[in-house]
């Protein structure tokens, strides 16, 4: 009867450890036959560094982490627990060295040996407090060949633990000065200094935008001063795939802008880069393939062919003559990316393209369809082109080819009455559109 009486204080009390237990650790497993198990996750306020040997080059690869994978401690409680018996411990680790597990098992013992009673709890704190105890000052472990999986693991176990304590604090954002908590922030990894999701987006998204790449650094003023600008990894991060190419393209543009032999693709799909010969007209993109001529935009016309110069080429015209008259330097650097002989031929080609607009202006009419200039030797001024379009020779409008005459008797029109316009009427006319 009192051993029976003493079983069963013995029952109620497992059962009573095992219940308290499992609320302090919802993790615990068991089995029903007073076995169980649980993992204890390994933490530390100070850092650990761990070498492995890398085969390829026979040195050591140190990494430096505050969290290990979780050590796994099972339990059997026999009959006489807790008074009578001590319970039976198997420690479990990928990391621990097993000099150190033996010990932690000896240590977990001796708590029964000195109090003959329920230990289980005081045991699980004991392999989460002792275990950092594993390395020796100043914190370093050194693990054999072959641990190449081990580091991987402790590497990730180590992230993910981070990562959970950063989303569970709380932080003051560098931008907007509110407060967030981990979850809702980022963190820099060079430098650790923490802003708002939202704010740092924004802010880097338009840094992409504008071009501002000088900036895309942490918006601490004092750290940016000697900070590198992000890495594409982190930038992907932050604003996403899209704006990080863009940022990509955008750089590479910028970097091969300073080369005088790339200029880029004309095809507004592309941009590309395209290399060409200095002093060549002939420039071929790198991205597409496409052979264009670097002066008028249009495709590879051949060196006989003329330009027809127009957009970008004019501009580039015109800026090479102002600046032979404003700034004799900027017109040498011009000078030596696009080849001065080259460039004296524009020059006299857009001179003469221009002087013949300003003739066919004052003396003819382009046919507002096929752009053919036309000149009126005698008659009125209903024209009709070659292509068979009808239009008027003093203002180049579409005449009706059912009426055309109506154009010129309409008094609301800038030509009315002016159907037998004389030549000198003409150009008195044209002058007011030059």
């Amino acid at each position: 009867m009192i051993k029976e009486t003493i079983i069963d204080e013995s029952r109620e009390l497992i059962s009573d450890e095992l219940v308290a237990l499992q609320s302090i650790y919802p993790e615990l497993e068991l089995d029903g036959n007073n076995c169980g198990r649980v993992s204890i996750p390994v933490s530390t306020e100070d850092t650990f560094y761990l070498s492995f040997p890398d085969l390829k080059t026979n040195k050591l690869d140190t990494i430096a982490v505050k969290h290990f994978p979780a050590i796994e401690l099972e339990f059997f409680l026999r009959q006489g627990y807790p008074q009578k018996s001590p319970p039976v411990f198997f420690v479990k680790s990928s990391w621990l060295p097993i000099q150190k597990v033996r010990a932690l098992t000896s240590h977990m013992l001796a708590l029964w040996n000195e109090i003959h009673d329920c230990v289980l709890f005081d045991a699980i704190e004991l392999v989460r407090s002792d275990a950092s105890s594993a390395f020796h000052s100043p914190k370093e472990m050194v693990f054999p060949p072959g641990s190449e999986s081990l580091k991987e693991e402790v590497l990730a176990t180590d992230k993910h633990a981070t990562l959970a304590e950063f989303e569970n604090r709380k932080f003051t954002c560098l931008i907007c000065f509110d407060q967030f908590s981990g979850k809702d922030c980022f963190q820099l990894a060079r430098c650790g200094h923490v802003c708002c999701k939202q704010c740092l987006t924004d802010y880097y998204s338009v840094c992409i935008e504008e071009g501002m790449f000088s900036q895309l650094k942490c918006v601490d003023l004092e750290c940016a001063k000697t900070a590198p600008i992000l890495s594409l990894e982190e930038m992907e991060m932050i604003v996403g795939s899209d704006l990080r190419k863009r940022f990509q393209e955008l750089d590479e543009k910028r970097r091969y802008e300073n080369d005088t032999n790339i200029v880029f693709c004309p095809r507004k799909s592309c941009q590309g880069p395209a290399r060409r010969d200095p002093g060549q007209k002939l420039a071929i993109c790198l991205k597409c393939d496409f052979a264009f001529c670097s002066f008028c935009q249009a495709s590879w016309h051949g060196d006989l062919s003329a330009c027809r110069l127009q957009g970008d080429s004019k501009k580039l015209v015109k800026m090479y003559l102002e600046h032979l008259e404003t700034d004799k330097d900027k017109a040498e650097e011009l000078e030596k990316r696009y080849g001065k002989r080259i460039l004296d031929k524009l020059v006299e080609q857009v001179r003469n393209d221009e002087e013949a607009e300003r003739w066919a202006l004052l003396n003819g009419q382009r046919c507002p369809t096929c752009d053919r200039v036309v000149e009126r030797i005698d008659g009125c001024c209903h024209m009709i082109c070659l292509c068979g379009t009808h239009f008027c020779f003093l203002c180049g409008a579409y005449l009706m080819e059912a009426n055309p005459y109506i154009h010129f008797n309409d008094p609301s029109s800038t030509c009315y009455a002016m159907l037998f316009a004389s030549p000198e009427e003409k150009q008195r006319f044209s002058e007011n559109w030059l």
